[in-house]
């Protein structure tokens, strides 16, 4: 079955959503993602206008997840985890790091090639 687009939240709100459901708070999941405590909220308040519920009680120090709130945060949670697992099944190997150097030409090809073994 496929979803029309436009019912569709955008991923960062859902993440947003997900830390701070997961945390119960909203400054806690902004320094958890990068973000901060206002970006977290305005996230989360969109997503609730877009689904037209509320899904948190929000308190002075924390915020608490409305019924809605939890069976949402419970699906939103999976989904994430799907498609984490999904992103890294097609990785060539999720294990090899790489790392990217810029070095000028003849400094590789004197120095730093001779030294790299395989």
């Amino acid at each position: 079955m496929t979803i029309p687009r436009r019912f569709l939240p955008p991923t960062a709100m859902l993440v947003a959503f997900e830390a701070a459901a997961r945390t119960g708070n909203f400054t806690q999941s902004a320094a958890e993602l990068n973000y901060t405590q206002r970006a977290i909220s305005r996230q989360v308040r969109a997503l609730e206008d877009r689904l037209g519920t509320i899904l948190f009680v929000r308190d002075r120090q924390r915020v608490v997840l409305t019924n809605a709130g939890v069976s949402y945060a419970r699906e939103i949670r999976e989904a994430l985890r799907h498609i984490g697992a999904a992103s890294l099944a097609v990785k060539v190997n999720p294990h090899v790091m790489s790392l990217n150097l810029a070095v000028p030409p003849t400094f590789a090809a004197r120095w730093l090639m001779p030294r790299i073994h395989e």
